[in-house]
């Protein structure tokens, strides 16, 4: 039997090693970014998708970014808290220019709690 080898292109001069550094680089640092802006306590789950991420980087622009945060409290940007955020953006601009934001959707769930009732009971939203 023979077995065949496959091998994906690569950039000129950029070993695949070098791209997954910059890759884990990224994703690393877009979560700290996001948990100082939004003050969550744990860092949350982001994956940049599309290779090869080094040329994503020269060129600017990320193919696409999934961002999964819990327990996003509210503050005076938000004012209610956020118990689960999933974001995914297409074509997400390097350098956090708002106006160069690419299109995404999110998915979210609120979590408010009223003050107490005439019973005495909490009620989850």
């Amino acid at each position: 039997m023979v077995g065949a080898a496959c091998a994906l292109p690569e950039p000129a001069g950029s070993p695949p090693g070098i791209d997954y550094s910059a890759l884990k680089y990224t994703e690393s640092r877009t979560a700290d970014a996001f948990q100082e802006a939004t003050g969550t306590a744990q860092a949350p789950a982001v994956h940049v998708r599309g290779f090869p991420v080094l040329t994503q980087l020269a060129g600017g622009t990320l193919k696409r970014v999934d961002i999964s945060a819990r327990q996003i409290p509210a503050g005076s940007q938000s004012p209610v808290p956020i118990s689960d955020l999933a974001r995914r953006s297409a074509g997400q601009a390097l350098g956090g220019d708002p106006s160069r934001r690419g299109p995404g959707s999110a998915d979210g769930g609120l979590h408010h709690l009223r003050s107490r009732r005439r019973h005495g009971g909490r009620v989850g939203i």
